[in-house]
């Protein structure tokens, strides 16, 4: 379809709107459809609202912070360092991909080790240390090897070698926060309650 920014746009939206149609086939029974029952949820609005007000306000900030860095570039600088800035982004796709696959096994096992035992707070400790390191080593290798990384990449990447640190946190510190605020998911809270353990936890 050529190489026009507008491509990238259409199969954002495309992609979005067969996500959305393939979610409401599967969980249809909780749409309504000509006149069609809706199967009943556990919570009520104001509950679903209190619940969901944090996360739309944190959900809308992590938009404004991605978005910003782009267009502080393009306003005041030029064109060269903000494709400079996209190639250094590539590079650290390869750290998001780790992210979203480990995001993927995470989810379903800390669901099913909450269901097994709401009270063992050992596993997520520890699964929160282990993970807390992991980070860590592969960021401190990112750092201290990028020129090689960049140089193995080809002499494109070159000049983004300098940015690369810098964003190396972004999946590093997001894979972490996956670990640590679990506990919101499981309790449906968004405030600590100081008798429980394992939602004390992930604060």
């Amino acid at each position: 379809m050529g190489n026009h920014y507008e491509v990238i746009i259409y199969a954002h939206i495309s992609f979005m709107i067969l996500v959305t149609v393939i979610a409401i086939s599967v969980e249809y029974k909780f749409w309504r459809f000509f006149g069609d029952q809706v199967a009943p949820l556990k919570s009520g609005t104001s509950e679903r609202l209190r619940y969901g007000m944090p996360l739309m306000v944190t959900l809308l900030m992590t938009l404004a912070f991605q978005s910003v860095d782009r267009l502080a570039i393009k306003e005041w600088s030029n064109y060269s360092e903000l494709g400079l800035y996209y190639a250094a982004f590539k590079i650290i796709a390869v750290l998001n991909m780790l992210q979203i696959n480990f995001t993927a096994f995470w989810t379903p096992l800390s669901y099913e080790k909450f269901k097994e035992n709401p009270d063992n707070a050992v596993f997520f400790q520890k699964m929160a240390q282990t993970v807390i390191f992991v980070m860590f080593v592969i960021a401190t290798g990112v750092l201290l090897f990028k020129d090689v990384i960049v140089y193995l990449l080809g002499s494109e990447y070159r000049d983004a070698a300098s940015i690369m640190p810098f964003l190396v946190f972004i999946p590093v510190m997001y894979t972490i926060s996956e670990v640590t605020v679990v506990g919101i998911n499981f309790y449906k809270k968004n405030k600590v309650a100081s008798s429980n353990r394992l939602l004390c936890l992930f604060y």
